[in-house]
């Protein structure tokens, strides 16, 4: 089995073990509104909110690398064009 599988299917099950041992209800209080929610559910959204912020703080570094790769992959393939073929003399 691909190891991606085994680490992917441990998470889910790690995740479904924190779920169940974490069903109490919790109050949510954030400026105006109060609602009351499952613990498990409000941790899951807290790291997916705190994933996808992360996510978004790096796409200016992810957009200047790939900015930089294509500079340097064209480049590479003028100087490919730019050089005489090379000839070969006869021995």
């Amino acid at each position: 089995m691909n190891r991606i599988y085994l680490v992917t299917i441990f998470i889910l099950i790690v995740s479904l073990i924190f779920a169940i041992q974490n069903t109490a209800t919790v109050a949510i209080n954030f400026l105006i509104w109060h609602f009351y929610q499952s613990q498990a559910l409000t941790v899951f959204l807290i790291f997916l909110a705190g994933f996808i912020s992360g996510i978004f703080a790096e796409l200016p570094a992810i957009w200047k690398k790939n900015q930089q790769l294509k500079a340097a992959n064209k480049k590479l393939s003028e100087g490919f064009k730019s050089e005489p073929p090379a000839t070969s003399t006869p021995v």
